[in-house]
């Protein structure tokens, strides 16, 4: 059926013709804004939008954790360079290693230091990759000394830059009762969470037992920490 042309247009000013849009398709305007569903859908679409920024992702922590002179930081560089087509680069400062029967690598890392991903890899700012902790090597052995100093390197509570081997000694002048009290009460730095235990490849050199058992032990009270 036709309809009127008097019904879709109308004339302006100067006598033209000008098409008359119909109001129900856009009069999304009430005199109390919660009464219209436009006010109920952009609702939706804040909720949708808050629930999509909770669900971004943090780049994870992941700490190179081994025994002294073990390589950890030539692994850093290996994996560093791995990521980059340029050019190799010493990002983690590397030692000698021994080369006789037992003997590990001088150690170099004396502090904790962390290679967020702004540092190691530039060609896409959108790619997320981690943020690697390294740091000095741990003795081989299970002492409540060593299992505190993994607590707090794994809790986020060693500040960057921080000597563990301070912490470390004392907590031995001063006990592992004072050691928890000075340190546990940190706000958290870099809380960690993955974990990727390095060894020495030399047939020689003996394995770090009871790191390893330590470095579980610890990660498994704090949980929400994968060990590889």
């Amino acid at each position: 059926m036709d309809m009127d042309e008097d019904e879709l247009h109308e004339e302006n000013s100067d006598g033209d013709l000008i098409y008359e849009r119909d109001t129900k398709e856009d009069n999304c305007e009430v005199t109390d804004e919660e009464d219209g569903h436009c006010y109920e859908r952009k609702q939706e679409l804040l909720q949708d939008c808050k629930r999509l920024t909770e669900n971004v992702r943090k780049p994870l922590n992941v700490a190179i954790i081994g025994p002294q002179g073990c390589g950890k930081s030539s692994f850093l560089n290996t994996v560093f360079a791995s990521l980059n087509s340029d050019r190799w680069y010493e990002y983690a400062k590397i030692g000698k290693f021994g080369n006789h029967e037992g003997v590990m690598g001088m150690q170099v890392t004396r502090r904790l230091r962390s290679f967020p991903k702004e540092e190691y890899y530039r060609q896409n700012e959108f790619c997320m990759l981690p943020t690697f902790i390294d740091m000095t090597g741990f003795e081989n052995d299970d002492s409540v000394i060593t299992e505190e100093l993994l607590f707090l390197v794994l809790s986020g509570k060693v500040k960057e830059k921080e000597s563990l081997n301070d912490i470390a000694t004392h907590g031995r002048l001063h006990g592992i009762t004072t050691m928890k009290n000075e340190y546990r009460k940190r706000s958290p730095n870099r809380r960690i969470n993955r974990i990727i235990i390095v060894c020495s490849l030399n047939p020689d050199s003996a394995m770090p037992t009871a790191l390893f058992k330590s470095v579980v032990n610890v990660a498994n009270d704090l949980g929400n920490t994968e060990i590889t």
